[in-house]
């Protein structure tokens, strides 16, 4: 052992095509991967065994949630179907066909509710009707849109189980999933800008939300007022945010400098420079915060990862060399485990010494 992370993995094994996400469970002993082939398989993380795999998605999986509480864990890919599958064993539980190619799913988090979002809408699930539909066909309770273009993105309000924000060409639309009114089609409030976000982060603690766009720019929106904040200077289009478990900090990819800006205070990151760290030399792919220090992961193109403190120093505390690129990262929820995900298929896990 040397240092923040093992000197190697504890654990490696793989999946068909590139690692596309990573998810553990919420006590810390199974991860979930899907691939870019296809592929959604659990692993059992005292032991890294594979506990079941299964196809996916034709065409690729694309996004994958976990419902701890139920046991559940549900996908969607580009062939417009969503399916939930049981966590413990990988029996389909229901399925739904989706009016698009699906691009993003999340529970919500009371667990009550799934949201896919697929084409130019956003469907929300009943937690109770997807563990009745005994591997059937289940039916949306709400539909939200269209919107102008393809939703990106959903992120839930963490304050709020029943919020929901999507993001589209146009800006943010936020959606109330408890609305007594089933016939309600129009948002309760929009975040409007002439662009499009990829990629949307609630701030744990409410105050933002904060996206990566198309146009090589992050917006940080401020939930109560609306005011946005749009920063330049990014060389592609920025795919990567990760918040702190303060809300103080958010981390963004974007270039081969992993970007910190600071978020405290009434302004925000307003008028703030933003510390840039410096050690990949190829485009950052993937980043992360754990959940209850401010040690940050980061991995690039060229397969470098590198683990950061990044408010004390502008440079690494940690770094492991691989031969593919890193395309995703996850921090157990008990901070005690990385997971590290890459381009040929491979994961390995690096036990965490804090």
């Amino acid at each position: 052992m040397s240092g923040l992370i093992g000197q190697a993995p504890r654990y490696e094994f793989a999946v068909d095509g590139y690692v596309q996400c990573l998810l553990w469970s919420a006590n810390s002993d199974r991860l979930c991967v899907a691939s870019a082939e296809g592929e959604v398989a659990m692993f059992d993380m005292a032991n890294g065994h594979r506990l079941w795999r299964v196809d996916g998605h034709a065409l690729g999986t694309a996004s994958i949630a976990l419902a701890t509480e139920k046991d559940v864990v549900a996908s969607v890919g580009q062939d417009t179907q969503l399916r939930v599958y049981e966590a413990a064993g990988g029996r389909v539980v229901a399925t739904a066909l989706l009016p698009g190619w699906g691009e993003r799913v999340s529970f919500s988090p009371n667990g009550k509710n799934l949201a896919a979002a697929a084409g130019r809408e956003v469907l929300i699930f009943a937690m109770d009707d997807l563990l009745a539909a005994n591997g059937e066909q289940c039916s949306p309770v709400r539909r939200f849109g269209p919107h102008q273009s393809t939703v990106t993105d959903i992120t839930w309000d963490p304050r709020d189980p029943g919020r929901l924000a999507a993001t589209a060409y146009g800006g943010i639309s936020l959606w109330l999933v408890h609305a007594q009114d089933d016939k309600t089609r129009d948002p309760e409030r929009r975040y409007e800008w002439q662009g499009s976000s990829l990629v949307a982060e609630w701030s744990p603690d409410g105050r933002f939300i904060a996206t990566g766009d198309q146009d090589a720019t992050v917006h940080f929106w401020f939930a109560a007022s609306g005011i946005d904040l749009q920063m330049w200077g990014f060389p592609s289009k920025v795919l990567e945010l990760s918040w702190d478990h303060t809300s103080r900090y958010l981390a963004t990819g974007g270039s081969a400098s992993p970007t910190l800006w600071d978020c405290d205070g009434p302004e925000g990151p307003r008028g703030r420079t933003p510390k840039e760290l410096s050690v990949h030399s190829e485009h950052v792919r993937a980043l992360v915060f754990s959940h209850q220090t401010q040690l940050l992961a980061s991995g690039d193109a060229a397969g470098l990862l590198a683990l950061w403190t990044p408010v004390s120093s502008r440079k690494p505390v940690e770094q492991r060399g691989a031969l593919y690129a890193v395309t995703a990262l996850a921090f157990a929820p008990n901070d005690r485990a990385l997971a590290v995900g890459y381009a040929d298929g491979s994961v390995v896990m690096y036990d965490v010494f804090l």
